[in-house]
């Protein structure tokens, strides 16, 4: 016999099955913005010039941010953990 499902009763568990996707899209539009301001900045850009990327404000702007965005998107998905696990017992 087939399980009868309804879309109402189906909304609670896509929305639990979709929330940590939404983060990871979330960190990647941020990890990509910061490429992009990376790649765009005059540092990099400079025509006829190699930079020091490694001494760069623009790498330290990326490599700080990346570690931001990561740290963000981590906590998030641990309260999301500690939240179903007190969910979870009675």
């Amino acid at each position: 016999m087939p399980i009868k499902t309804t879309s109402a009763s189906l909304q609670p568990v896509l929305a639990a099955s979709l929330a940590p996707l939404e983060k990871l899209t979330r960190l990647t539009q941020a990890n990509l913005d910061l490429l992009t301001r990376f790649s765009h900045s005059d540092e990099i850009s400079a025509p006829g010039q190699v930079p020091n990327l490694l001494q760069s404000k623009a790498f330290n702007e990326l490599s700080q941010g990346i570690i931001k965005n990561y740290s963000e998107f981590v906590s998030e998905l641990g309260k999301d953990g500690v939240a179903a696990l007190a969910k979870a017992q009675p």
